[in-house]
């Protein structure tokens, strides 16, 4: 007979899975938005909007694209600093640690005797 796990272990497990679902998404969408900056030659981010004209932001120079460019830009990555970037590091300071399994000392902690 195979024992059931116990309910605080379901909800450890659940949490983990969401926390890494959360950490993943935020992983993703920091990729699409460095492959946006590639393609696209800059983000709206660091860009403006000067007389109808939309620039993207590249350390400091200024690319002319499209207003449907910039405004791609523009939501990916507000959406990433302002949504899924956060939650990402909430998700991974609050992810559970597997049974057993403990933090790394760190050298100005000392060796835990």
């Amino acid at each position: 007979m195979i024992p059931e796990p116990a309910a605080g272990a379901d909800r450890t497990l659940r949490r983990r899975k969401i926390c890494n679902a959360l950490i993943a998404l935020a992983a993703i969408h920091f990729v699409v938005f460095v492959v946006t900056i590639v393609v696209l030659g800059g983000d709206a981010l660091t860009g403006r909007v000067e007389d109808g004209h939309y620039f993207l932001g590249n350390h400091g120079l200024m690319v002319e694209t499209s207003r449907a460019a910039w405004h791609l830009s523009a939501i990916i990555g507000r959406s990433l600093v302002y949504g899924t970037f956060p939650l990402g590091v909430i998700a991974a300071l609050l992810r559970p640690r597997k049974v057993g399994h403990q933090r790394p000392r760190f050298w100005w902690k000392g060796d835990g005797n």
